[in-house]
C-alpha cells in the first residue's frame, strides 16, 4: 500500500477539525452523489475541488452528507496519511500527493457504507457490457498486469459498453449480479492513447498529474452510446503475470477465484478497514458473485495483442456454451 491507514475515535476526528478551523482551512466544500450515497469533499486547494467537480456527479449542497473525506498538506503529518473514523464514516488525507489517490478513498468510503448498509459492495476493477456477445465483463487485477490495456481493447470490439474503468459496484438481484458505475468522467493514464491514438489530442488538452493522469471526457469523444450505468456481469476475468506459468487461461471454481482474492487483499489497496467482520463480509461476496459469473484466470504474459485475443474469444465462447445450454 502506498499510504498508512490509522483509525481515529471521534474525539480525535473532533480535535482535528478545530484544529483546521483555528487555521481557517476549511475552504472549499463540494458534494459528490456515489451511486445514491453523498460525500462531502473538503480542502484549501481549488485545483483538487475542480477535477472533483468533473470526476463526479455532483449532488445538492442541502442534501446531507453520508461520509466525509478532508484533504490537505500540512507538515504536522506524515506523508500519505489517512486517518479514518469509521462510526462517522469521515477520512482525513494529509500529503498525499496526487489526485487519485483522494479519488480511490472517496469510493471506498462510500463503499464502506454502502457494503454495511446496503448490501452494496465494492469490486476494483472494470466492468464493461459486451452487446454483440450478450454478456456482462468484469475485470479484476493487480497492478502492472494490464487490466487498463484490456479494458480499452475490449472498448474497441462492436457494441461494447464502458460502465467503469476502475471501480464499480456490484448488488445482487435474484440469480443476477448486477455492476454499477461509479463515475462521471474517467482519470485516465497518458499511456492510454497506446490503444487509443486517436484521443491523443483530448489527452494533450489536459493537464496531467506527476503521475501522467487525468480526468477526461471520454463521453464526448467516444460518443454517450458507448457507455451503460450498469450492467448484468456475466464473466469475472481475474488477471495475473506469471512467466513460470504456460497456462495462460483456465477457468476457476467459485473457490479458486475467492482464494485469489484474499491472496493479493481483494485486489484493492485503498480499504479503510480491515477487521474479522469486514473480512467475512467480502468473502461472503466475493464467493456469491464468482458462484454467479464463470470466472477466469488470465495470465497476461504474452504480448497484449495476443492476450486481448484470448480474452475476446473466452468471452466469446462463454456466450456460445450458454446459448446452447439446455
Amino acid at each position: 500500500m502506498e499510504y498508512q491507514v490509522r483509525l481515529i475515535s471521534p474525539d480525535e476526528e473532533d480535535e482535528i477539525l478545530e484544529r483546521l478551523e483555528r487555521a481557517k482551512r476549511l475552504k472549499y466544500k463540494r458534494k459528490a452523489k456515489i451511486y445514491g450515497a453523498v460525500l462531502k469533499l473538503v480542502t484549501d486547494i481549488r485545483e483538487v475541488i475542480d477535477i472533483f467537480e468533473r470526476n463526479f456527479f455532483m449532488s445538492d449542497e442541502d442534501v446531507r452528507s453520508h461520509g466525509r473525506v478532508f484533504y490537505f498538506f500540512d507538515p504536522a503529518y506524515p506523508k500519505d496519511i489517512i486517518l479514518y473514523q469509521p462510526q462517522g464514516r469521515t477520512c482525513f488525507m494529509f500529503n498525499v500527493d496526487y489526485y487519485g489517490k483522494l479519488k480511490s478513498i472517496a469510493l471506498s468510503v462510500i463503499g464502506d457504507i454502502l457494503e454495511d448498509v446496503h448490501s452494496v459492495y465494492s469490486v476494483h476493477g472494470a466492468a464493461l457490457n459486451m452487446s454483440k456477445w450478450g454478456k456482462g465483463v468484469g475485470i479484476v487485477a493487480p497492478s502492472g498486469t494490464g487490466k487498463t490495456t484490456h479494458t480499452f481493447g475490449l472498448m474497441k470490439v462492436d457494441g461494447a459498453r464502458l460502465v467503469s474503468d476502475d471501480w464499480f459496484f456490484v448488488r445482487f438481484y435474484g440469480t443476477d449480479a448486477v455492476a454499477y458505475a461509479s463515475e462521471k468522467e474517467i482519470y485516465v493514464r497518458n499511456d492510454i492513447v497506446n490503444i487509443f491514438p486517436e484521443i491523443k489530442q483530448l489527452i494533450e488538452e489536459e493537464r496531467l498529474d506527476a503521475y501522467g493522469r487525468a480526468v477526461v471526457n471520454l463521453r464526448w469523444f467516444m460518443g454517450e452510446h458507448k457507455f451503460l450505468p450498469m450492467t448484468t456481469l456475466d464473466v469475472m476475468l481475474l488477471l495475473k503475470r506469471d512467466p513460470s506459468d504456460t497456462q495462460v487461461v483456465r477457468e476457476l471454481t467459485p473457490e479458486e477465484g475467492l482464494d485469489y482474492m484474499i491472496e493479493h487483499d481483494y485486489l484493492n489497496p485503498h480499504l479503510l478497514q480491515k477487521d474479522e467482520r469486514k473480512t467475512k463480509v467480502r468473502n461472503r461476496f466475493f464467493l456469491e458473485l464468482f458462484r454467479r459469473t464463470r470466472t477466469y484466470m488470465i495470465n497476461t504474459t504474452p504480448p497484449p495483442h495476443e492476450t486481448q485475443r484470448m480474452i475476446r474469444d473466452v468471452i466469446r465462447k462463454t456466450s456460445l456454451s450458454n446459448a446452447t445450454s439446455p
